[in-house]
Formats: structure tokens, sequence, C-alpha cells
């Protein structure tokens, strides 16, 4: 769920061509192809990074996907939007959590719940030269520097930073008339203290037998691994993937409400593309 990729989006399908080209941002030569369509999606994650609960969502989603030479956008990343020159690119990267009702986690019994949680922030990205040399591979190091910002009711407030590290790597498959696309990525996550205390952090007020108090601190958050493969025929997609994060070694794994050290989110999801324009 990435909110900052689907406004973009949104603002490419409302703007003209022609209103894009009167404002000298691009010319006929140099836009590209946005595909728009409906998708149903499933999901099966945590409550939060190292809960022992989950959440199962089954949720309609917008298909929209864009891409130029200037400019890719689809549903798990922005290329080109800031700044690009030869294998270096400056982009936007975002994540998220959903809202934690504490009467929902035993974990936090007694304790204030978890509002939404948006993560965006810049990515600084690097595809070595060799690795473009390949039509069908793609290698690519990121860099991405995130603001927590959680929505609790109707008041904002900031939750420290997230840094993500990461090498990620794509594999295209192509047949007579379908592609297969394979996505792994592995890395680490680093977390400010503000970003562990909202997670993980227990006040004393909130101190129970079972449940210390515990103030969190700055450091490695966890190990991750995710996979995600996707099949494309006509007019039909059809995706999933798997994310596995290991938290045994970070700073917070000694947290009351750290219950599980060792996890899998997994997602599956289809869509009917229903047309496509160029922008």
């Amino acid at each position: 769920m990435r909110p900052p990729l689907l406004l973009t989006l949104t603002l490419l399908l409302t703007l003209s061509p022609e209103l894009l080209r009167a404002e000298g941002v691009m010319e006929d030569d140099e836009r590209g192809t946005l595909e728009y369509g409906i998708g149903l999606t499933h999901l099966n994650f945590p409550h939060y990074p190292g809960a022992d609960q989950r959440h199962a969502v089954t949720l309609p989603f917008p298909f929209l996907t864009y891409y130029s030479d200037r400019l890719d956008v689809d549903g798990s990343s922005i290329r080109g939007l800031f700044w690009e020159h030869e294998a270096w690119s400056l982009d936007i990267s975002t994540g998220g959590a959903l809202r934690v009702d504490a009467d929902d986690n035993e974990a936090r019994e007694d304790m204030p719940g978890l509002g939404w949680l948006a993560e965006v922030g810049p990515a600084l990205r690097y595809a070595p030269e060799w690795a473009q040399r390949s039509p069908d591979w793609q290698y690519r190091i990121s860099l991405p520097l995130r603001q927590a910002i959680e929505l609790d009711g109707t008041s904002l407030s900031r939750k420290g930073w997230l840094l993500a590290p990461n090498l990620h790597v794509k594999r295209d498959f192509h047949g007579a008339n379908h592609r297969w696309e394979f996505q792994t990525r592995i890395g680490l996550r680093f977390g400010s203290r503000d970003y562990h205390e909202h997670f993980y952090g227990v006040g004393e007020a909130f101190e129970t037998t079972e449940r210390p108090a515990y103030q969190a601190s700055e450091g490695l958050t966890a190990y991750t691994l995710s996979m995600g493969l996707a099949w494309r025929w006509q007019q039909w997609w059809l995706g999933g993937f798997v994310q596995y994060s290991d938290f045994s070694d970070g700073i917070i794994s000694d947290s009351p409400l750290m219950r599980d050290t060792r996890q899998a989110a997994f997602g599956l999801s289809g869509a009917w593309i229903l047309g496509q324009r160029r922008l």
C-alpha cells in the first residue's frame, strides 16, 4: 500500500498530453505509456514488525503503471522522478503499516493502539554499467531514507526515520504472447530511536509482570529478503510476493513487544487492464 505512488499516477492520468507539452514538460517523442485497470489483492502480514498476530485483508485496488525514457512508475517503485544521470537516479521510496487496535493485539493489551503509518522519503539508486547491458536482467542498489508519519484520528505526528539499503535484482522472461517477471530484494533496515519507540517502547504506566518497561534505541532493525513473481497475458495480470524479516540481531530484539523475531508476509493479486494512453 503506497499512497504517494497512487497520487503520482492519478496526477499523470488527469493531466492531458496537450497540457504537458504546453508547459514544456514532455515532447511528443518523449511521451510514455500509462496503463490503467482494476484489481483485487489478498495480503497476510503481521500487525506490526515483530508481532505474533496477523492481518489478513482482501481489497480492490487501481492498477496503474507508467513507462517512458524519462520516468518509470509502477506498484512498487518510481524511477527518474527527481533526477537521473547515467547510472544514478533520485526517486521516492514509500512504505507504511495499518492501524492496530490494542484490543486486537495481546502483546499491546491496555496500551495505546498504533495509528495508520505512512513512510515517505527520497531513495538514491545506482545501476552498475555492466548491469545495463542485458535487456532481461536488471541490478540496482538502493539507499532509501523515509520519514514515518502516524495518522491517529485527525492528528499527524512524526515517528522517526527508517533507512533501508538494499540490492534489487529483476529478471524478465518473454513468451510468444505473455511475459513473466521475477524480482528479489535483499537488504537491511535501520531505525531511529523514535521509530523503534513507536513499535517497541513500553512506558512505565503500561508495565506488567509479563511486559516490563522498555525504552528503544536507534540501530539495526532487521535483515530482509523478498521475492515476487508476476505474469502478464494480454489484458490480464497476476502477481504474488513473499517477504521474510529476521529481527534476531536487531537492537529491539529484547523488547517485550517483539514476539516473533523471524516472520514472513505474503500477498496475491490479480488485475484486469482496461486500457492505455500516451502521456
